[in-house]
């Protein structure tokens, strides 16, 4: 089932709400290759490049916001950031490592999963604490 935004999910900073949005879209890109059973290929690529390359730079912007705004989850936040960036990188190269098509659709399945999982759980818990250093 497609991730949809919510506005529970809203920082009050306007960029990071329009990066979290992007992210949701991409997650529900995954999700559409998965039923459509395309575990590699250009889709996949582009997905995997946009994700590696966009959550650094969204995930220093968020940090950059929580530092700025004085947020008392910001060093919590930094944390998650670089635990989600190492499950990522091995992610990615344990999936252009293998020449495995039963292993990269078990890693595209995994990652649709994880980030499923923690881009809900890590806006909810983390990211929203921004609203009360905002306003």
């Amino acid at each position: 089932m497609a991730l949809e935004w919510s506005e529970e999910y809203a920082t009050e900073v306007d960029s990071i709400d329009r990066q979290h949005k992007k992210l949701f879209q991409y997650v529900n890109n995954i999700e559409e290759c998965i039923h459509k059973e395309i575990f590699e290929g250009t889709k996949i690529d582009e997905i995997l490049d946009f994700l590696g390359t966009y959550t650094k730079m969204h995930f220093t912007h968020e940090e950059f916001c929580m530092v700025e705004k004085k947020c008392p989850v910001a060093e919590k936040n930094k944390k998650a950031h670089d635990s989600f960036l190492s499950f990522y990188t091995d992610l990615s190269k344990n999936y252009y490592d293998t020449s495995s098509a039963r292993e990269k659709e078990k890693l595209i399945r995994k990652l649709h999963h994880m980030a499923e999982d923690w881009l809900v759980s890590h806006i909810c818990n983390i990211d929203t604490h921004l609203k009360s250093c905002v306003n």
